[in-house]
């Protein structure tokens, strides 16, 4: 019987260890009030964090900033057109004139090219991002969307999205 039990403690431990393993329910963290320059999102069933140095916020002109987030492997951008600060932005479909362009994008290699998700418009989706503060020197939001690549005529479910970017 002793042993009985210890192989059922010895299973349960390695179906935990197992559970723990998958990203099938992630749900992203927002960041630390004193973590700067990381995004993370859910990517599919997939958890994304990008890497501070890959992470930046530019303003291209007045009133357009660009928000990245990389790790390497894969990278996040954010255009937002018509830059209000504080506020709510519709994700659009990529040469809007305001809204967001977002894209995804996982670097090919041994000379794959790139594959690219851009932003998709579906009226039923809540394809959008948050800006909740703005400083000097970084910004800070929520975000989500669907996105397609025409290519592939594949579709990611981008969720869960949190940043907080220093400002370039």
């Amino acid at each position: 019987m002793k042993k009985f039990l210890i192989l059922l403690v010895m299973i349960q431990a390695i179906i935990a260890c197992d559970l723990d393993d998958t990203n099938e329910d992630a749900v992203t963290e927002p960041p630390e009030a004193n973590e700067s320059n990381v995004l993370r999102a859910n990517v599919g069933d997939q958890m994304f964090e990008s890497i501070d140095f890959n992470t930046s916020g530019t303003f291209l002109n007045e009133n357009t900033l660009n928000l990245t987030g990389g790790n390497g492997v894969s990278t996040f951008t954010f255009e937002i057109k018509d830059f209000q600060g504080v506020g709510l932005y519709d994700i659009l479909a990529p040469e809007s004139e305001v809204g967001v362009e977002a894209s995804y994008t996982i670097t090919g290699t041994n000379g794959a090219p790139n594959r690219i998700w851009a932003a998709v418009i579906d009226e039923n989706d809540l394809d959008e991002i948050i800006v909740t503060t703005v400083t000097e020197s970084s910004i800070a939001g929520t975000f989500s969307y669907t996105a397609e690549n025409p290519d592939e005529g594949s579709i990611l479910i981008i969720s869960g999205g949190t940043f907080t970017i220093d400002l370039n």
